[in-house]
């Protein structure tokens, strides 16, 4: 029987009360509550265009502000007959295989996964299912499947698809653990998850996650909760109507309010032939979900990780302020934005709305990839995770990339000797970059740099990523095992600008997440290389760059095997790579010792006068500083095994020990205190000095796998430095170009012979970078606009012949690309360049098998273009979006498609011009 309601009728003959029984249409099935008629019966709620009956709350006073959430995060604890319940609950569930019924696309699209990195839950709007989420062609579903580390849980609400036939939920008080008890295994493994409701998704999505809370269910890395007020918002400031009290046509009226645009267009189709039997009954039910929620966690308290929260701009009843009240219920970072043009449907049903939605929810969850937060309170078995004194592992993370290896690092903050008052201040983002042959830092040693900062830090200390593809990395340095013979005395290689890319921005996020003040970024010896790479790729990330006994690409030294001029004019291409863009760093030092054997004294100084000359130039106030390690301090450090003084060995000397001090601490926490603020790094909004994820009082968490706690280094800390190679492996050899060309050694796809007639036949002409991009540009969006989608896999043999020029000796950089018209050189009988017809023979990509002359005698006609993709099929595709698709077509290793992932590079990377050959 439906919820009884207070009615009141009003004629001039009568006034009673009746109880809605039905309503079905415009009549009311009612029973008389109060005065004089017919016990039960049916009236018409208008006569002639006037209300004969007006619909009245049981109590018409509005209901008061219970409040919102608590002062600051803190303890819940565990609900142990509500957890014992759900898990009942969970084990039902699971028997009767209802995750494949709650979330119908979840082995559509590959899962369940063997190890996911991260899992994301998505909970849809009133009136909509999991489809909004998983539809095709989607920068978030492009991600998760080219990830294949990342798994989904779009949920349907029983009512719909395969639970079509299930009870509908009118309540979010029994929605919630409905769906829990479907996650729940889901929820229990460790993985890190992150959460997306949109409309009254975000109300799901919350009292989901607060019967998370209450059961011992670890938190998200984040929530997104879009276009929808806060929970706590008042009820009787709801702009919308309750649906219950409204006829038909009123309930038409108040579903088309939320969207005009949305719902008088396409969607209109909603409230014809269908909308009684299907359309009308679920929203009718979905409404209730918000006409009838009822807030009852006033004094809760906070949660302790991020929350974006976003408004869209053409909503009806949604107000900024609304979606603003939710910043109460996160004690860390708030993230509050608009979604331009976007309407509360339209942002979903639009596709260019939906595009520019789904890429901004994508770009931030990537960021999230990979991390995984670490509990303080305990896991299951009641262990609690060791602080290492005062500083204490908060998370660990790993950056991965198509064409770097793993990348993993850990999250740590550290208090020491600090007050309450300083521990409260906005944290300094330290990045600790290692030196080569050395494992992670001890924390201890973290924890004595934080205290000579006399700040709260958060540090981020991650590895050198591991090798791929034959490539090696120092950093961002990546070369070939042959380039860099013995290390003897020189680095070569190039700059590997995916990594950095995503290393910066990931340390920007990172730092912004944690609203730092300061950003910093430190490394010694390959660790300082690494420091003045990451600096100099993205200077506006940083507040601070040091390098200690660091070093460059290439040297100016003579001796030990270095080939010169080669490592000098590599130098110079370093020193214009990136001490040009390191003076727009606000402070910039280099710790070096002259004595130092291994890391050229003179190669450090060159760079910092290059930073110097960039920064006097401009006009700017930077502070840039060389200090020299006293010749009797260069080899300082505790001896370690197979060690070799070459006075290499100054980590204590100049980061941890008494004499630091004044060496060094002191003037960095002077310059940090004057040097110029750097501009905001995200819309991240400050509401507290306290981290995410702290974990704090988040009683009964599970077991933790991936961050067990780390043993407690309380022995002698051996130093961290660089070892110097073995003298059997220093007295190997010295490195000739014959050894860097060894067949043997090169990949078999960069074997290029040297053929310098070849260059000029005249046949190909060098393109400049930018008509080059309009020129690719063009090409796919003419196959778009031909509707000739799906023939883009070989569209540069179509229309371009795409032939580069690839040096060996640098790595990943790209020297030249050239382009050869095509279309006029083709055979009617064979209308496409096949891979036969590409050959590379030297320094340049050229024409093979059927000659270029032969090829114009036998087609002098006008090119048929169509007929070039006469197996074509339409793609309902943005050129854009087939873009993207064509760059991945192309990872399998041929020639040109080997020439179009160099352009794809290139592209890429041209907002970093200085980092062009």
């Amino acid at each position: 029987m439906p919820r009884p309601a207070s009615v009141s009728g009003q004629n001039r003959a009568m006034s009673l009360k009746v109880e809605e029984l039905k309503l079905v249409g415009e009549r009311l099935h009612y029973k008389r509550l109060t005065g004089t008629g017919p016990e039960e019966g049916w009236i018409s709620l208008k006569v002639s265009g006037k209300e004969l009956v007006v619909r009245k709350d049981e109590d018409d006073t509005p209901p008061e502000d219970v409040g919102g959430p608590g002062d600051a995060a803190g303890a819940v604890e565990t609900d142990a007959a509500l957890k014992s319940k759900l898990e009942a609950d969970s084990k039902a569930k699971k028997d009767e295989g209802a995750l494949l019924l709650y979330c119908m696309k979840y082995k559509v699209l590959g899962f369940p996964l063997d190890k996911p990195k991260l899992r994301i839950l998505c909970f849809h709007n009133a009136g909509s299912a999991e489809s909004i989420y998983t539809g095709p062609g989607t920068p978030f579903i492009s991600w998760i499947k080219e990830s294949k580390q990342i798994e989904l849980l779009a949920f349907d609400y029983p009512g719909r698809d395969k639970l079509l036939k299930a009870t509908k939920h009118t309540s979010t008080e029994t929605l919630a653990p409905d769906l829990l008890a479907v996650a729940h295994e889901k929820l229990t493994d460790g993985v890190p998850y992150l959460v997306w409701g949109h409309s009254v998704g975000t109300w799901v999505g919350f009292e989901f996650l607060m019967l998370c809370r209450k059961v011992g269910i670890p938190m998200p890395l984040a929530a997104f909760f879009v276009t929808f007020p806060a929970p706590h918002y008042p009820e009787a400031k709801r702009p919308w109507r309750r649906n219950a009290r409204l006829s038909d046509s009123q309930f038409q009226e108040e579903v088309k309010a939320w969207d005009k645009e949305h719902f008088g267009g396409a969607a209109k189709v909603v409230f014809e032939e269908s909308w009684k039997d299907t359309w009308e009954p679920m929203m009718r039910a979905d409404f209730k979900l918000f006409d009838e929620y009822k807030f009852r966690h006033a004094g809760a308290p906070k949660f302790d990780f991020p929350l974006h929260c976003w408004w869209c701009e053409g909503e009806h009843f949604i107000k900024p302020e609304m979606v603003q009240a939710w910043k109460d219920w996160t004690a860390g970072p708030f993230d509050y934005q608009e979604l331009k043009g976007a309407g509360h449907l339209t942002a979903f049903y639009k596709p260019d709305l939906k595009k520019a939605y789904f890429t901004k929810v994508t770009d931030l969850m990537k960021n999230y990839a990979g991390l995984h937060r670490c509990h303080a309170s305990g896991h299951a078995d009641g262990a609690a995770m060791k602080d290492f004194g005062s500083i204490r592992l908060l998370a660990t993370g790993e950056l991965t990339g198509q064409r770097y290896g793993e990348t993993p690092y850990k999250l740590y903050e550290s208090t020491d000797g600090l007050t309450r008052e300083q521990r409260e201040q906005a944290p300094y983002f330290f990045v600790w970059l290692h030196g080569m042959d050395n494992g992670p830092i001890a924390p201890k040693n973290l924890q004595t740099m934080q205290a000579r900062l006399q700040r709260r830090v958060i540090f981020m200390a991650p590895q050198s990523p591991t090798a791929k593809n034959e490539l090696r990395f120092d950093w961002g340095c990546c070369y070939y095992k042959t380039q860099n013979k013995n290390q003897l005395g020189y680095v070569f290689g190039s700059l590997h600008q995916e990594f950095l890319r995503d290393f910066s921005q990931q340390i920007g996020f990172l730092a912004s997440l944690f609203q730092a003040e300061r950003t910093l970024v430190m490394g010694y010896s390959m660790g300082g290389f690494g420091a003045f790479q990451v600096g100099g790729f993205s200077p506006a990330t940083f507040d601070a760059v040091v390098s200690v006994a660091g070093y460059g690409l290439g040297t100016l030294e003579e001796g030990e095997g270095t080939p010169q001029p080669e490592a000098r004019e590599r130098f110079e291409q370093f020193l214009d790579q990136v001490a040009t863009r390191l003076s727009d760093v606000p402070v910039v030092l280099a710790l070096h010792a002259q004595k130092d054997g291994m890391s050229s004294f003179t190669d450090v100084s060159a760079i910092i006068d290059k930073v110097k000359e960039s920064s006097q130039q401009q006009g700017k106030n930077n502070v840039v500083e060389l200090y020299q390690v006293p010749d009797g301090k260069a080899d300082s450090d505790k001896k370690g095994k197979k060690q070799h003084r070459r006075g290499h060995h100054y980590f204590n000397y100049t980061l941890l020990d008494g004499s630091s001090e004044d060496f060094f601490w002191a003037n960095l926490r002077r310059f940090l205190a004057k040097a110029e603020r750097r501009g905001e790094l995200s819309t991240v909004t400050v509401q507290s000095r306290r981290l995410p994820w702290s974990g704090r009082g988040a009683g009964g968490m599970p077991s933790c796998p991936k961050c067990e706690p780390e043993a407690a280094q309380d022995e002698e800390i051996e130093p961290e430095f660089e070892l110097e190679p073995d003298e059997e492996e220093e007295q190997a050899g010295t490195w000739t170009k014959e050894e860097e060309e060894d067949p043997e050694q090169i990949p078999r796809w960069s074997k290029l012979e040297d053929d310098p007639e070849q260059e000029k036949t005249g046949e190909l002409e060098e393109m400049p970078e930018e008509q080059l991009e309009e020129e690719l540009q063009a090409d796919f969006k003419q196959l778009v606009d031909q509707g000739l989608g799906r023939s883009t896999r070989r569209s540069c043999c179509h229309l371009r012949l795409i032939v580069t020029q690839w040096m060996l000796r640098s790595g990943y950089n790209l020297h030249m690309i050239f382009f050869a018209d095509m279309t006029g050189l083709r055979h009617a009988s064979r209308p496409r360049v096949e891979r036969r017809d590409v050959v590379v023979s030297g320094p340049s990509v050229a024409l093979a098998t059927l000659g270029a002359s032969r090829l114009r005698e036998d087609n002098n006609a006008e090119p048929d273009v169509s007929s070039l993709f006469q197996t074509a099929r339409p793609l309902s595709r943005t050129w854009e979006e087939l873009m993207d698709v064509f760059w991945g077509w192309f990872e399998e290793g041929r020639q040109v498609g080997l020439a179009v992932r160099m352009v794809r590079r290139f592209l890429q990377d041209r907002d970093s011009e200085e980092y062009h050959q």
